[in-house]
């Protein structure tokens, strides 16, 4: 795959946000090569997958009129992109911009998603990216009718952002102060 193809996928992203939700030929093929590009770094350029992910976003609306089936597969193919640096702030992004339609049908990988949401806190210590899926989290979250699972879920989100806010304030030195504040930007995040 090359340039040609990066390019295809860069204007089919400037008119997807246009296509009517019932084009049911093209799109689905296209969805379906996106996500089938291999996630290991160096098979496919990264600015190719970076492309395909942004289409994926223009489609929100096409996506969330379509069959759900493609859309767990979406975010299954998102999810498994975080672990590439390059590929995880857009790829959180398009997970936010999804959830922002506040579908149900995202519940049933809600327990993924917080547990991407908690490995990525961690290992990317309260980023932008670690922010953004906070926020996805929290707006699916909100969909929920259980009190016990907004609960239980809430909690946990909460509680990985004290226990590292207590850590930090355990510790005396000038540099908390940014660290400190991208905790908090995270608690933010999840109101």
């Amino acid at each position: 795959m090359g340039r040609e193809n990066e390019a295809s996928l860069y204007i089919m992203s400037c008119v997807a946000s246009y296509l009517p939700s019932d084009e049911d030929k093209i799109v689905p093929n296209v969805i379906q090569a996106i996500i089938s590009t291999p996630i290991q770094t160096g098979i496919v350029h990264t600015a190719l997958k970076y492309t395909g992910v942004r289409l994926i976003s223009q489609l929100e609306n096409w996506i969330a009129k379509n069959d759900q089936q493609i859309l767990k597969s979406i975010i299954q193919y998102l999810l498994s992109l975080l672990v590439d640096k390059e590929l995880r702030h857009i790829s959180v992004d398009t997970i936010l911009i999804i959830s922002q339609q506040g579908r149900k049908q995202l519940l049933n990988d809600l327990d993924q998603i917080i547990q991407a949401t908690l490995w990525l806190d961690l290992i990317d210590n309260g980023s932008d990216a670690a922010q953004c899926l906070l926020k996805a989290s929290s707006k699916i979250i909100s969909r929920l009718t259980s009190i016990d699972d907004i609960h239980r879920y809430l909690k946990l989100l909460f509680d990985q952002q004290i226990q590292s806010l207590t850590q930090i304030l355990s510790t005396q030195s000038d540099t908390n102060y940014s660290s400190i504040t991208k905790r908090l930007d995270c608690l933010t995040a999840i109101f």
